[in-house]
């Protein structure tokens, strides 16, 4: 009925030393719309890219650069435009969150977790009792919750 339409956003941020230290390090995200109305509702369907990279800037420091994709739907009622960029609005801030944590976990967390491995002098059974130590406090604490 001609009111479907598409639409893209897109961010660039680049960090410069003065922020990160002395490192450097650039946040693109690309996120794209499809929205398709039927009667009252609308039905927003986004596919978001975060392509980054992250270099400290310190001698013997580690590289990290990756991206990730995530997809996400919604149906609210919008009866004009302006639902439509406050619904889109509410939408894209939530998935930047969600993608922003994911990478602070799974990339910055886990290459965090290897790098401390490999530099630790003490043995594999250490190292994996303290991983069970944390586990079962994290595990009290989020039962305390």
């Amino acid at each position: 009925d001609g009111s479907d339409f598409a639409a893209c956003v897109l961010f660039r941020k680049d960090a410069s030393a003065a922020e990160l230290n002395g490192g450097d390090g650039r946040w693109d995200a690309v996120h794209v719309f499809e929205v398709r109305t039927a009667n009252t509702r609308t039905q927003y369907k986004l596919t978001s890219t975060v392509m980054f990279a992250l270099s400290p800037g310190e001698a013997g420091s580690t590289h990290v650069a990756g991206s990730l994709t995530r997809q996400s739907e919604r149906e609210e009622t919008a009866p004009d435009d302006t639902a439509h960029v406050i619904a889109m609005g509410k939408q894209l801030e939530d998935m930047e969150l969600k993608m922003r944590e994911a990478i602070v976990h799974v990339y910055i967390g886990k290459t965090r977790e290897v790098l401390n491995n490999i530099r630790t002098f003490e043995g594999a059974s250490v190292v994996n009792e303290r991983k069970a130590i944390q586990a079962d406090l994290a595990a009290e604490l989020a039962r305390r919750s």
